[in-house]
């Protein structure tokens, strides 16, 4: 019925309902509480469990934090899986709609997989064809006929970027790209369209112009609500833009003149 303070130099937990409590340790500390704020100050390793308020967890180790129907304070770790987070918020771990949900997200991803193998190492081996990267990679396996080099280049940066810890960070600035993929894709066909009309297309794009004007639109909107909700990664992304950039005009003038020596 009143406030509560435990102070020790080992480990302390404290488990209480009702009013404020401040938990105070050297070692690890834990607490379980519903209906009111709470902070928790530890040296070591910190875990909190509630329901219903607030909550602030303090520690100089590591620190997790479970909760329902309030917010975590700041400097709680983000989730590179904020769609499940959420749905489970809403309707528990247990229940068959998040279930449901993980299930296409880990379909998705082995999809996701499928894509890199087949995409990802192809274009990295027409890469090295061209001589924009080391011609090694073009090399196929001699008897499978398959980008060897190139895949096992994909791998060890995909490796790299899990082992980062930003791949929240990495997904974001390839959505951008995608993105910028969508939208020059877009407005070529417009350019080709005008310039090139009488060009054979045995595919013509349905409903045209309103179809690809539709997705130019949605493509658009979707590009700069992502650069206003991560300015910064806009930057890099654009940073990263400008050092392809530099980089594609020096290797295509080293290529020119590779050739005419060669000729």
């Amino acid at each position: 019925g009143d406030p509560q303070t435990v102070h020790g130099a080992g480990p302390s937990t404290a488990h209480r309902s009702g009013d404020p409590q401040t938990v105070h340790g050297a070692g690890p500390s834990t607490a379980h509480r519903s209906g009111d704020p709470q902070t928790v100050h530890g040296a070591g390793p910190s875990t909190a469990h509630r329901s219903g308020d607030p909550q602030t967890v303090h520690g100089a180790g590591s620190s997790t934090a479970h909760q329902s129907g309030g917010f975590i304070a700041q400097g709680a770790a983000m989730s590179d899986s904020p769609l499940p987070l959420a749905l489970g918020y809403i309707t528990g771990a247990t229940h068959p709609m998040y279930h449901l949900l993980v299930s296409i997200g880990l379909l998705g991803l082995i999809a996701s997989f499928h894509g890199i193998l087949l995409v990802a190492g192809r274009t990295t081996m027409e890469l090295g064809r061209a001589r924009y990267i080391h011609h090694r990679f073009a090399l196929l396996h001699p008897t499978r006929q398959t980008p060897m080099a190139a895949l096992l280049l994909n791998m060890v940066l995909g490796v790299l970027i899990l082992l980062s810890g930003k791949t929240s960070e990495m997904i974001t600035l390839a959505a951008l790209g995608a993105l910028s993929i969508y939208i020059f894709a877009l407005v070529a066909l417009f350019v080709l369209r005008k310039k090139s009309a009488s060009l054979d297309r045995p595919y013509r794009t349905p409903l045209y112009p309103f179809t690809p004007a539709l997705a130019l639109v949605i493509a658009v909107i979707a590009f700069f609500a992502m650069l206003y909700f991560n300015l910064l990664l806009g930057l890099i992304y654009f940073g990263i833009l400008l050092l392809g950039s530099i980089y594609f005009r020096y290797t295509t003038m080293r290529v020119k003149k590779t050739d005419v020596h060669g000729k």
